[in-house]
């Protein structure tokens, strides 16, 4: 137990370090490390319950944990093991969708290059404090007195002079490395970030780029729109404001049936214009404890709901037009 601990400390000092440079690669950085001591800290809290099963197993009493439990919190699967040690009452539910929503930005910043840019800082803080909190609940029931004989430096700073009796385990004075843990935690909170605040101004700017990107699908194109009623036409297959839209124009001379024969051809149905709902969450973030706001940030961002589903076909649309009108160009130069 104590070697894990005092490695554990010594990297998050490290994360602790690149978190107050403040740079975008530092703060990566930072997150992947704390990432991993929690991934770490929950191998060793499914540890323990393997444990008492085997213990349990060996005086003939059969498992005391269910087995079906144990081995979803000791898998290779970031989820599976917070569902499987939330199962076992190891974990609170709320305390399992925090950890899952901060493992999930380090995903897509390691496997997809998302930077996060303006939200990392602010989640990189907030997981660190809750990886502390998370590590201070391993505690081991076996621990070796060799442990002690290496420490690192980093370590270091937080336990100070560690005492105990040679060949005495019950010398040792485990606390101090529980509050190592309370005083990296205090450390990030020095840094006053607002992570309620940098969500919900993430979230606002977004929907400012996906309004800036709309003007140019309205004014752009061949077809007129307006932003009212663009929302039903935004799911249509890509070309519809472009190439499309200019053959519907040369065939009928005009392009004022063009709407309605979409809604005809493709049977689309009214969308109300959410900017202005989307914009009300956002606001309703600054003011949520953290957690809520980080699940309610994340579950506006998840590729299933409504802002995203749209972002992703708006720059389907805009790119397809944005082909058109350079070709457009080409044309009336080449003239």
């Amino acid at each position: 137990m104590i070697r894990f601990h005092l490695d554990a400390i010594e990297q998050l000092d490290v994360a602790l370090e690149h978190l107050e440079r403040k740079d975008k690669n530092a703060t990566r950085f930072a997150l992947s490390l704390v990432d991993n001591v929690a991934e770490l800290a929950l191998v060793k809290l499914a540890r323990t319950y393997e444990q008492d099963n085997e213990h349990a197993e060996f005086f003939r009493q059969g498992p005391i944990h269910s087995i079906k439990e144990v081995e979803k919190a000791s898998g290779i699967y970031f989820p599976d093991k917070l569902t499987g040690l939330k199962n076992l009452g190891c974990l609170s539910e709320k305390q399992s969708q925090i950890l899952r929503n901060l493992h999930s930005f380090r995903n897509s910043s390691h496997h997809f290059g998302e930077t996060h840019e303006k939200v990392l800082h602010s989640i990189t803080s907030y997981y660190l404090q809750q990886t502390c909190l998370l590590v201070s609940q391993y505690k081991s029931r076996t621990t070796c007195l060799n442990d002690w004989l290496d420490i690192p430096f980093r370590t270091k700073r937080y336990l100070g002079e560690v005492k105990y009796v040679p060949n005495d385990i019950r010398s040792i004075n485990t606390d101090v490395l529980f509050t190592a843990y309370k005083t990296l935690a205090l450390i990030v909170e020095s840094f006053k970030t607002n992570l309620p605040e940098t969500l919900a101004k993430d979230l606002l700017d977004s929907i400012e780029s996906f309004e800036e990107t709309l003007r140019f699908l309205l004014d752009g194109g061949p077809a007129i729109f307006e932003q009212q009623e663009i929302f039903t036409y935004l799911v249509t297959p890509e070309k519809t404001f472009s190439w499309n839209a200019e053959s519907y124009w040369h065939e009928n001379k005009s392009s004022d049936g063009y709407k309605d024969f979409l809604k005809k051809e493709l049977k689309l149905k009214d969308k109300k214009n959410p900017l202005s709902i989307w914009k009300q969450k956002a606001e309703k973030i600054k003011t949520m404890e953290e957690s809520k706001a980080l699940e309610t940030y994340c579950r506006f961002l998840d590729k299933k709901e409504e802002f995203t589903i749209y972002k992703n076909k708006l720059d389907e649309h805009t790119s397809d037009l944005d082909d058109w009108v350079q070709l457009q160009i080409d044309i009336a130069r080449e003239k």
